[in-house]
């Protein structure tokens, strides 16, 4: 009998209040002395991740280059053994980030393309991408693509990973200079 594993659903929120990016809309125009100026004063993409009931902030220093961050965390569920009798199984949730500034826009909003690659989402079944839902028959060889506008100080929901109905994994996003201290934030357990 094969293991039962946890059925996960994934919704890529992409919104902001200047902005709501669209996989398939048109870019806005951007300010090129912007990103020459994020060259020389980069800025900072904080990440909150949650996960399993713990909180844990990450920083993607953000020029001209792309930076990530890769986070794995592991869960027990109830599953059928090889043998037939219900035991507590493992499995994994996680996820990689790629970020990358394409634009600055003339208010001072910061565009950025997001690649989530889900090597690690074990339990990971269903995706939405803006509008565009899919299966993944080979999770192990996914990458998906899209673009987030974000403006300093505003805090942005990224994406959120549910197990069962109970959020599994959430991630949020705020923008602040390279060298700015995140407001303290609680740790749950």
């Amino acid at each position: 009998m094969k293991t039962i594993r946890a059925i996960a659903g994934a919704v890529l929120v992409l919104a902001s209040a200047i902005a709501h990016a669209d996989v398939t809309a048109p870019q806005p125009k951007s300010d090129p002395a912007g990103l020459a100026e994020l060259a020389k004063n980069p800025k900072a993409l904080d990440l909150t991740v949650q996960s399993l009931g713990k909180t844990s902030h990450v920083k993607l220093t953000l020029t001209a280059n792309p930076t990530h961050f890769e986070s794995k965390q592991a869960f027990v569920y109830m599953g059928v053994s090889k043998g037939g009798n219900v035991e507590p199984m493992q499995g994994s949730v996680g996820l990689r980030v790629d970020a990358m500034p394409v634009a600055v826009m003339p208010n001072g909003a910061l565009m950025v393309r997001l690649a989530f690659a889900d090597s690690h989402l074990d339990a990971l079944k269903n995706v939405k991408l803006g509008d565009h839902a899919f299966q993944l028959p080979d999770i192990s060889r996914l990458t998906s693509e899209a673009t987030l506008v974000v403006k300093d100080g505003q805090d942005v929901p990224v994406l959120l990973v549910q197990d069962a109905g109970k959020t599994a994994f959430q991630v949020s996003a705020r923008l602040a200079g390279a060298d700015e201290a995140r407001p303290a934030a609680e740790v749950t357990n």
